[in-house]
């Protein structure tokens, strides 16, 4: 198996992963900011462990490194709160299917990081893969739910490809675990002044499903992403996630009874058959 294969199997298997991910902010009767600090604590405590197991140096090669791991993990809290409050206001199929618009973003924001020519089909596919997320709003007003969980999701959507292309783009050259290790350890620090929790009161049950979060649904598949993205472009690790959508309508079918209606279905079947497109169109580095 070479390199490229490898990091295709880490991302299908990241994606099944993230998709399990949107059930937690339902599970969790916690803030969308406090389940981000809890999950980021305990994932940072487990890649410490591992990065201190392996052997690996835990400060940054350099002070530019460090600046820009102290900015992607910024950018990765932003990121998951939002992400996590869009699903809190609505269901999780909306939540999931506005945030994996980011493949998307990410095919009309890589060509300007890296010197490439953005190409029209990826404009047309933008543009079919928004269209199936404004099918899903009911109505475009501020005070329904569903548009506010949308316009979160995409938010969180542009962040996640930002982070993505700026990771390939500056620090590909570390280990996704360590890269992963920087960024959590950010997440935390910059979250703590900002807890809303009291931490005495956390229910047990939500300690295990936040211990469960940390460790299978954070850790390891965001490690398995970031580190495919040293030899996959961002754009075609992106694409493959695409199937988190769908992932995470079943698992939100299964264990939430969450029955997506026909418009969810159908915007979320355009936005996915967009990224498939897009993979197909762009099979190679």
């Amino acid at each position: 198996m070479n390199n490229t294969q490898k990091g295709i199997l880490q991302v299908n298997l990241a994606a099944l992963l993230m998709g399990g991910t949107a059930l937690f902010p339902k599970l969790i009767a916690m803030s969308a900011l406090s389940i981000t600090f809890g999950r980021s604590l305990i994932s940072v405590l487990i890649l410490f462990i591992f990065l201190k197991w392996k052997n690996r140096p835990l400060r940054p090669a350099s002070t530019k490194d460090t600046y820009l791991l102290i900015g992607l993990g910024v950018i990765l809290a932003v990121h998951w709160v939002t992400y996590f409050y869009s699903v809190q206001l609505a269901f999780v199929a909306v939540g999931a299917i506005s945030m994996f618009t980011y493949p998307i973003i990410t095919v009309l924001l890589e060509p300007y990081f890296f010197q490439e020519r953005l190409q029209f089909q990826d404009i047309v596919m933008a543009g079919i893969s928004f269209l199936g997320v404004f099918l899903i709003m009911p109505e475009f007003t501020l005070s329904n739910q569903i548009t506010q969980s949308i316009l979160f999701g995409v938010f969180s959507a542009f962040l996640f490809a930002i982070r993505n292309i700026l990771s390939r783009k500056y620090v590909s050259h570390y280990p996704g675990t360590t890269i992963m290790f920087y960024q959590l350890l950010v997440v935390v620090l910059c979250l703590f002044p900002f807890l809303d929790e009291n931490i005495t009161t956390i229910q047990k049950q939500d300690w295990m499903f936040l211990l469960i979060l940390g460790v299978f649904f954070t850790a390891l598949p965001h490690s398995l992403f970031v580190g495919s993205l040293s030899v996959l472009k961002a754009k075609t690790a992106s694409i493959i996630t695409n199937l988190v959508p769908l992932y995470a309508t079943i698992f939100a079918t299964i264990f939430l009874s969450e029955i997506p209606t026909w418009r969810t279905l159908l915007g979320g079947f355009i936005v996915v058959s967009c990224g498939i497109y897009e993979s197909l169109a762009h099979p190679k580095k």
